[in-house]
């Protein structure tokens, strides 16, 4: 009995360090990612009064990132109380931006299924469903964007809505990329990849209720919408941002610049594209007309005043939810909804 206890107390210990150790690695690839050390240098060039506007959009951005996490739990069954949603989806959203190929989305799965009683088919759902949208929706975005470009902001309204619906429709896709995935897919990769993401379940049971999500038109068009609101506030501060350095494009030429090098950092498989985004981003901008310098500057000054803000808001919210401890005091907190809302 004295040894299991002294066990049981090591291994506390030994939590609480990796908890810190987990903090600190994250705050460190925030401040890197950040890029503060150069950020004095490019606040001197800014007005306050922007970059006071720029920093208070993240938390609209934040809301409803909360918003679109709850409209798939909702539809899933379950309801998160204000709280904890946005502590989950806030480190969720985050650690995904600043990890390969946002593989640190990871952790919302986890988070969800630990603490809040959700399934592990319902939790990688959850997160599955918006990493395999988003790609498709920031694609949109650009062709968007392009499109507002060449005929005129006056066409904003029509092409995001045109774009919306694309996006819903493109859910129907799921079903057929599925089937043909899981066929070339070896019966050994796929018992590994489930054998060692335990939380995971059945990678079956897992596709199952990806595709009654992807196949819910509603689901779509609302998550679709939110998700263009999110990028029209994240464009408005990279328009701004430019702006106040001097730099003379366009809202909709700063948001293909800022798209396009995310998706070239999200196909780095290294952490946070290893400068990937802080290349191509100045570069496009350059390419635009923009002297390299004020560009570079554009590149630091997002850094600071929405990577940096929005890390150090998910180093919070992960500190926050590991000193809630895990499944056991944490499961009353999630009421299930009733099982004919999901099957219908």
């Amino acid at each position: 009995m004295a040894s299991g206890t002294k066990a049981n107390k090591a291994f506390a210990l030994l939590r609480f360090h990796l908890k810190w150790v987990l903090a600190a690695g994250l705050l460190a690839l925030v401040l890197w990612r950040a890029e503060f050390w150069e950020l004095p240098d490019a606040l001197e060039k800014t007005k306050w009064s922007t970059m006071i506007v720029v920093v208070s959009l993240n938390i609209p951005v934040v809301a409803l990132w909360a918003v679109r996490s709850h409209l798939i739990l909702r539809r899933l069954g379950y309801r998160l109380p204000v709280g904890p949603l946005l502590l989950v989806t806030t480190l969720g959203n985050v650690a995904g931006t600043l990890t390969p190929a946002g593989s640190g989305d990871l952790l919302r799965g986890i988070a969800l299924k630990d603490r809040y009683a959700l399934s592990g088919q319902a939790a990688a759902a959850a997160v599955l469903y918006e990493r395999l949208y988003l790609p498709i929706l920031i694609v949109l975005s650009i062709v968007e964007a392009v499109c507002v470009e060449a005929v005129g902001s006056w066409a904003a309204p029509i092409v995001a809505l045109v774009g919306v619906t694309a996006a819903a429709g493109s859910g129907f896709l799921y079903a057929p990329a599925s089937a043909t995935v899981r066929s070339a897919t070896p019966k050994q990769w796929k018992e590994g990849l489930t054998h060692r993401i335990d939380w995971l379940g059945s990678l079956g049971d897992v596709d199952e209720v990806l595709r009654r999500l992807f196949t819910d038109v509603r689901l779509g068009l609302s998550f679709a919408s939110i998700t263009t609101l999110v990028y029209g506030l994240t464009a408005l501060q990279v328009g701004l941002v430019i702006d106040s350095l001097g730099g003379n494009v366009s809202i909709a030429e700063g948001w293909i610049a800022f798209a396009v090098a995310n998706m070239a950092s999200l196909m780095v498989l290294l952490p946070g594209g290893l400068g990937i985004w802080d290349a191509t981003f100045p570069a496009l901008l350059n390419s635009r007309g923009v002297d390299f310098l004020s560009a570079t500057a554009s590149a630091l000054l997002l850094r600071g005043l929405q990577t940096l803000p929005l890390g150090l808001l998910a180093l919070c919210c992960y500190l926050l939810l590991s000193r809630q401890g895990y499944a056991e005091a944490g499961r009353d907190k999630v009421e299930a909804a009733p099982a004919s809302e999901y099957s219908g």
